[in-house]
């Protein structure tokens, strides 16, 4: 029995799991901090596969419908950024896992993490039905998009998004100091 099961309505419902999925991926933060050799930094690659692997069981993925896939270079971050980035990551890939492939058509979602000279990019892709015509981040008014927004501030990045074969999320942000 799930902890909203006592919940009647379905948007309260709906609401009540999105919550929990922030507070996953906020714990395993500190789940990945506490099996860390260096309690300073995080191995965001284990982190993501960890955050994901959870989206995927929430949603009730079977193996054939959608494949999510993590590309990263050997990127650590401290707690904060982590836990910023995870819950872009969250927000960016529980979109796409409800509004991306229509009447359970296949696809694949991809994280990329990598450097680039002293800044990272957070990349977040499908390859799904893409953005509607007249997307506009800066007028969303949903919860989540209001958070990837917010985040991205916290972390000085910057925040593009476009389609290219599906909608693509991108985040560029210094070094943390």
């Amino acid at each position: 029995m799930s902890a909203s099961s006592g919940i009647d309505n379905e948007e309260a419902r709906h609401a009540f799991s999105v919550t929990q999925q922030r507070i996953k991926a906020i714990a395993l933060v500190h789940q990945s901090l506490y099996e860390s050799k260096d309690f300073s930094f995080i191995d965001f690659r284990a982190y993501v596969q960890n955050l994901v692997g959870d989206l995927r069981n929430s949603y009730g993925l079977d193996a054939q419908s959608v494949t999510l896939v993590i590309e990263d270079e050997d990127v650590h971050f401290g707690v904060d950024t982590a836990v910023r980035c995870g819950i872009v990551i969250n927000e960016l890939v529980s979109d796409s896992l409800k509004n991306a492939f229509p009447d359970g058509c296949p696809g694949v979602i991809t994280i990329r993490c990598f450097r680039s000279s002293s800044d990272f990019t957070l990349l977040v892709n499908d390859d799904g039905v893409g953005l509607s015509p007249g997307f506009d981040l800066e007028n969303r008014s949903s919860l989540g998009m209001v958070i990837v927004r917010g985040l991205t501030s916290q972390l000085r990045g910057k925040l593009e998004y476009r389609n290219n074969n599906g909608a693509e999320f991108c985040i560029t942000f210094p070094e943390p100091e």
